[in-house]
């Protein structure tokens, strides 16, 4: 390729093409300087400017990328040419560099929510490396003593600011920890939470504009009502005071997948806008990972910021505490009890799961063999939306086993994906089924397990993660079946 270049220096294809070579070679200035070559030769063609800035963002002169960005942005089409260039960039692993050029793209495309998206991706790709961590606080906290953000320090001391979390269209516990999540980010851009189930969550009545406020009591004093009466500036920009309380996407259409074309939190870091929107799905681990260096979050165990979270935000309506604790007492009459929970196994959550695997009653069985020789008078309270799984528990330990009338699972989904398993054992994917009353059942069961003096859960599973959330468990009196997803996973 050098030797063309050489014999005929004004073939672009050449020059491209050593490009492209250097690049895979490691070479970062000749690859610049090869593709810089490029653009003189076709001097205005807009391709050639777009391989500019990938390669300067490949090699880390995405600064130079972003001022070339904002010399051509009003071009038609440069908008998702670019959102491509964040993309390759992330799947190269050049989290930090996508994450700065994703920012420039939105500044230039403030209403355009595929680039908003690619912000939040990028900066989920950031911080997994000591040395990413040391950039953030570099680039975005203006100072190493900082406890928000520059930007977000600046909008602290001029006015109020809010962040409004969506629901995100999955389990009933999922969507709580989608607000947990949510609620760490809002504390570390120092923003109010508000929360605002719409028709993306099913677990509602009827008529319930905020099904949030049919389960717990509000996060905060100001509704989503009143945030869109502030006609404030709102981020992302495709979000407007008219359309702040729609729902882009309903239960039935997410069909408990989630709402993967939602924005989360992450992307309203470090904005001057009063108002964020979060309707997509951030893991604990990466929001944390943003935390300014002074920030009280900043380098916390993921566990401990769920319980602190659980603690301080997220509470009980009243009359349903009063429910639990009258349950418990009836069902529990002050013995020593043993929480399970089991979910229907599915291809889904194998896939969700750190180790690929299933999780079947059989899992359960030693945990529970070993704490009955230690307190052979435990109950077991099972919680499982599988009929055939507490008959399985029943058989095997008779009499200590105690459950609730609860809607169940009694013919498994028999449509095998991988691994020969069901595809979508899930009584909540049922929309037959009064969302309400799921939501309900499933969230009485959870404080339930909580009051338990030992607890055996599945990590893949929101469910038995909240449950640990719930309280302050000795270590020594949880056992998870397969790894926790919520305080180990990061997006990516």
């Amino acid at each position: 390729m050098q030797r063309v270049a050489a014999l005929n220096p004004a073939l672009p294809t050449a020059w491209r093409n050593l490009s492209t070579w250097a690049l895979q070679c490691g070479i970062g200035g000749a690859a610049i300087a090869f593709q810089r070559r490029v653009d003189c030769l076709v001097y205005g063609d807009l391709e050639a400017k777009l391989d500019l800035i990938l390669v300067e963002t490949l090699v880390g002169q995405v600064e130079r990328a972003a001022q070339r960005l904002a010399l051509i942005y009003r071009t038609p089409g440069v908008c998702e040419a670019v959102v491509e260039i964040v993309g390759t960039a992330l799947e190269k692993g050049r989290g930090l560099q996508a994450a700065i050029l994703a920012e420039a793209v939105v500044e230039h495309f403030p209403s355009s929510a595929d680039a908003t998206r690619m912000l939040h991706l990028a900066r989920a790709g950031v911080a997994r490396t000591g040395q990413d961590v040391q950039a953030i606080a570099r680039r975005w906290s203006g100072g190493s003593g900082g406890i928000y953000h520059a930007i977000d320090a600046v909008r602290r001391g001029i006015a109020p600011g809010y962040l409004l979390i969506r629901g995100y269209g999955c389990g009933f516990w999922g969507e709580v920890t989608h607000v947990a999540n949510n609620l760490a980010l809002a504390e570390i851009m120092g923003r109010t939470a508000v929360v605002y189930w719409g028709r993306e969550v099913r677990y509602r009545r009827a008529k319930v504009g905020n099904a949030w406020d049919l389960f717990f009591e509000p996060i905060s004093s100001e509704t989503a009502q009143e945030l869109a009466g502030l006609r404030g500036k709102i981020f992302p920009g495709h979000w407007t005071s008219a359309t702040l309380l729609e729902s882009r996407y309903d239960a039935a259409a997410l069909g408990q997948q989630g709402n993967r074309a939602g924005i989360n939190g992450l992307a309203g870091i470090n904005r001057p806008e009063q108002i964020v929107v979060s309707d997509g799905y951030v893991d604990l681990r990466d929001a944390l990972s943003w935390s300014a260096a002074a920030h009280p979050l900043a380098g916390r165990d993921p566990l401990a910021v769920y319980r602190q979270i659980f603690s301080k935000w997220i509470h009980l309506r009243p009359e349903h505490r009063r429910t639990v604790d009258e349950i418990g007492a009836r069902l529990f009459e002050g013995m020593p009890t043993v929480a399970i929970h089991v979910r229907a196994p599915s291809g889904g959550k194998n896939a969700e799961s750190l180790e690929k695997t299933d999780a079947g009653p059989a899992g359960y069985f030693p945990h529970i063999d070993l704490w009955l020789e230690e307190t052979p008078q435990s109950k077991l309270f099972i919680l499982t939306d599988q009929e055939e799984v507490l008959m399985r528990f029943r058989s095997r330990y008779g009499a200590r086993v105690i459950s609730l009338d609860r809607i169940r699972l009694s013919q498994p989904d028999k449509q095998l994906g991988d691994g020969g398993l069901p595809q979508g054992s899930d009584v909540g994917l049922d929309l037959s089924l009064d969302g309400y009353t799921l939501g309900y059942e499933v969230l009485v069961d959870a404080y339930l397990a909580a009051s338990c003096r030992r607890f055996i859960g599945d990590g893949a599973s929101g469910v038995s993660c909240a449950i640990l959330n719930l309280k302050d468990w000795r270590e020594e009196d949880v056992s998870l079946v397969r790894r926790n997803v919520f305080t180990e996973r990061r997006a990516g």
